[in-house]
């Protein structure tokens, strides 16, 4: 799903943060989108960075790796999938999201789980793996200036990733095109003058 959603957005630079405990960038802001769906594959629980999760760590990270870009006007648009139940508190997610926002970004927040422990053992299949505070999440979403959704499974989390490229299209900027003109002749006339 995750590698339809960025087939959709040829053109557009897109990077990708891990977070648990910590975060860290697997693939920095780059169009080379065939690098970004081989890294994706390769994504695997064992690669993330603890235990527990702290988005609120997560988003000051991001925040800290845009900052030449946000300096410079750009406007990224910031798409967080988490399955947060029990953040790690040194930074209250809330403040971290209302953070995002006053720099002028939009936080979208992807809460995949479910809402219970029951949820969790009654679900028949799909993304459900681990209880999630939605709670949490939709404040930090609102807090973030975006929205919130719940994908619980593959065609939920396609339709959602859908809304995003469409409530959040930039113009594309195209790669300058350079047009090779061959100078080797000057030199040729030259040596008949």
């Amino acid at each position: 799903v995750l590698g339809q959603f960025i087939d959709g957005l040829a053109g557009s630079r897109l990077g990708l943060v891990i977070f648990s405990e910590h975060a860290y960038t697997l693939v920095p802001l780059t169009t080379d989108h065939a690098l970004l769906k081989y890294q994706l594959q390769r994504l695997t629980p064992a690669s993330l960075t603890g235990r527990r999760t702290d988005p609120g760590k997560a988003l000051l990270y991001v925040l800290n790796e845009l900052a030449p870009r946000l300096r410079e006007g750009e406007k990224p648009v910031l798409v967080m999938m988490t399955d947060a139940n029990r953040p790690v508190r040194d930074i209250d997610p809330r403040t971290a999201a209302a953070l995002v926002k006053q720099n002028g970004l939009h936080l979208h927040i992807i809460a995949m789980g479910a809402a219970s422990q029951a949820a969790k053992e009654n679900a028949p299949s799909g993304l459900i793996y681990q209880t999630t505070n939605f709670t949490l999440l939709k404040a930090m979403a609102h807090a973030g200036g975006g929205d919130f959704f719940q994908a619980d499974s593959q065609d939920s989390l396609r339709r959602i990733l859908a809304k995003v490229q469409a409530s959040e299209q930039q113009p594309v900027r195209l790669a300058p095109v350079f047009i090779k003109i061959p100078l080797y002749y000057w030199q040729i006339g030259r040596a008949h003058v």
